[in-house]
């Protein structure tokens, strides 16, 4: 009698499932990388929207928002007609990655503001494009912010 193997043994299962596990994993590191990358250039053209909104407030009422939170800023955006202000894409409440201030809270003059936005990756090449211009990403005048902190996005006027 002939002795015909009709499957694959154990050993041979184990090996194709461990490098698709492998291979899977790789894949899924690559996409949640690609995500982050996506939602910081999200956040780079959230700012530059705003930045257009402001400028849009400050023809029409001469002078920049007096506020200090964003959902005050959406407000007085919208009491001139600019109800589209974007919120992050994830975070929200009390780590709220967008944040405005009119610069005398930061040390500017009555006519400036300065907008700040958290991104997810600390290597983003988009920061030293950036009110700062270097790849650390510091808190732009910020109180509150440490080194330590996520990289930020600063819009200053």
């Amino acid at each position: 009698m002939k002795n015909k193997r009709l499957g694959f043994t154990l050993i041979e299962l184990l090996v194709v499932v461990s490098i698709i596990a492998l291979l899977s994993t790789a894949g899924l590191i690559a996409l949640r990388t690609a995500q982050r990358a996506g939602r910081d250039a999200k956040r780079i053209s959230d700012m530059r929207s705003v930045q257009n909104a402001l400028e849009i407030y400050f023809n029409r009422s001469g002078s920049y928002p007096q506020v200090f939170t964003w959902a005050e800023l959406q407000a007085e955006l919208a009491l001139v007609g600019i109800s589209s202000v974007p919120n992050d894409p994830i975070y929200t409440g009390s780590e709220a990655s967008y944040l405005y201030a009119p610069a005398p809270a930061v040390g500017g003059s009555a006519n400036n503001y300065v907008l700040r936005a958290r991104l997810e990756l600390t290597d983003n090449r988009a920061l030293l494009n950036d009110a700062d211009g270097t790849l650390y990403g510091v808190d732009c005048g910020f109180p509150g912010a440490f080194p330590e902190d996520p990289p930020y996005y600063c819009v200053q006027l």
